[in-house]
């Protein structure tokens, strides 16, 4: 699992254009879900490198739309890391071990990536 200190090391070297989004907490959960895929002994057919490819696609994609300015290209990209945050409860009910605690994780950041989306959603509302 991540630890706190490598957060803090991140932050020191992020400015604070990117700083917002390496702080929440969809973001910290989804590393931490990167991790769990990554720890697992699960051997089904390429299990492994799907679930943790979904996996670090959240992450990925929550700091592509974040620095991409435009409210519309945040959303898209948010939209994509939802659908990769769904697929790994996909990924993590097939699991081989631990599955209830990756189902419980994965679950989590389902709920927060529908949140950060929503919240998205209703700042593109208002600038309209």
């Amino acid at each position: 699992m991540p630890t706190t200190e490598k957060y803090d090391d991140l932050l020191d070297v992020c400015d604070d254009g990117i700083a917002p989004i390496i702080k929440s907490v969809v973001y910290r959960r989804s590393v931490e879900l990167y991790y769990l895929f990554l720890k697992n002994e699960s051997t089904i057919g390429d299990w492994k490198s799907q679930s943790i490819r979904s996996a670090s696609s959240i992450g990925a994609n929550l700091c592509e739309g974040f620095g991409r300015g435009g409210i519309g290209q945040r959303i898209q990209f948010y939209k994509i890391a939802r659908g990769s945050a769904y697929e790994c409860v996909h990924w993590a009910n097939l699991a081989e071990s631990d599955r209830e605690n990756l189902l419980k994780k994965a679950l989590e950041v389902c709920a927060l990536m529908d949140l950060e989306l929503q919240t998205s959603v209703r700042k593109a509302q208002d600038i309209l």
